[in-house]
Parts: structure tokens; C-alpha cells; sequence
């Protein structure tokens, strides 16, 4: 818990490029809200009989999606990749719950909230310390600072510790998330 209250913490740089961040990615998930097919829609209306018969599987993509970024962080580009795939989890975000309202009116954006606290909340906490540990890697690198090896290990310890967070909550979303959101949508 510790880590995490100080990782979140943002200086103002930081916090600008957080609201440009959500802004954008309102946006964007509004203009694909209005891109959709009328059949996305049905699909959304049919949500309990999907989550019936299918379980949530984000571990494959999220392996992919921090290994990819992770890789790129070699070459500095990193961050950048980091920035983009926020704005497209914002998106999503704002996408699905723009379709849930749509579907079923105020009921449907508190599922759609509460969807995206149950899928995208923990992942998006630990990518944020990750970014922030991968950045101060990298500042170190490029600014030819002394680094301390213990502060060097702790930096790729705290990265450890947040991919082995994703991939057990993933691996509970795949055994238990389609349950628990069955089980909300009486709303």
C-alpha cells in the first residue's frame, strides 16, 4: 500500500498530461461510442448471456501489452508507448460506459462503472507504478547519474511486483470476475 500512495503521487507536470489524458480519451471513446454498429449494441444488451457462457481472459493481452512496452522502454520510447495505451484504456473506459448507459440508462453506467473498477482498475494502477519506475530508470540512464545498484534493484522490484499483481488478478477475473458481474446485473 505504501508503494502504491507513493507512486500515485503527481507533480503538476505530471497531473496536466493526466487531464489532457482523460480529456482526449473521453473524447475518443464518445466518437467511437457514435462510430458503433447497432449490432455492438445488441451485443451489450445481451451481456448476461455472454458472461454466461464466456470467461474474462485478459492475460494473453495484457502479457503482450507489457511486454511490448517494456521492450520499447529499451529504445525510450517507452513512455510514449505508456502515454498512448492510457489514452486507449481511457477510451475504452469511456466507450464502454457511454454503451452501457445507452443500453440501459442510469442502471447501465453504474454496471459500466463498476465493470471498469472490476477490469481496468488494478491493471491501470500497476502500468502507472511501472511507467513511473521505468521513467526514473530511465532519467538515471540519460542523465549518466550514479545510481545506487539497491535503488536500481528496488526500481525493478516494485516493476516485479506490479506485473505479478497483474497476472494474479488477471488469472482471478478468468476464474471469478464473469460471476461477480453476472451477479450485478440485477442493476
Amino acid at each position: 500500500m505504501k508503494l502504491m500512495k507513493k507512486t500515485l503521487k503527481l507533480n503538476k507536470k505530471q497531473k496536466k498530461i493526466v487531464i489532457f489524458i482523460l480529456v482526449m480519451g473521453l473524447i475518443t471513446g464518445y466518437i467511437l461510442y457514435k462510430k458503433m454498429s447497432p449490432t455492438m449494441l445488441d451485443n451489450i444488451t445481451n451481456i448476461k448471456s455472454n458472461l454466461e457462457n464466456n470467461s474474462l481472459n485478459f492475460i494473453g493481452l495484457h502479457i503482450i501489452t507489457l511486454a511490448l512496452i517494456l521492450a520499447s522502454s529499451i529504445f525510450f520510447i517507452g513512455p510514449i508507448l505508456f502515454v498512448l495505451y492510457f489514452l486507449w484504456e481511457v477510451s475504452c473506459i469511456s466507450f464502454s460506459l457511454i454503451s452501457f448507459s445507452s443500453a440501459f440508462q442510469f442502471p447501465g453506467f453504474l454496471y459500466g462503472l463498476l465493470y471498469n473498477i472490476l477490469t481496468k482498475l488494478n491493471f491501470i494502477i500497476c502500468l502507472i507504478i511501472i511507467l513511473k519506475k521505468v521513467t526514473r530508470i530511465i532519467k538515471s540512464i540519460i542523465h549518466k547519474e550514479p545510481f545506487d545498484i539497491n535503488i536500481l534493484k528496488k526500481e525493478y522490484r516494485d516493476i516485479l511486483i506490479a506485473l505479478i499483481a497483474i497476472i494474479l488478478y488477471d488469472v482471478f477475473l478468468y476464474f471469478f470476475g464473469g460471476t461477480i458481474l453476472l451477479k450485478l446485473c440485477f442493476l
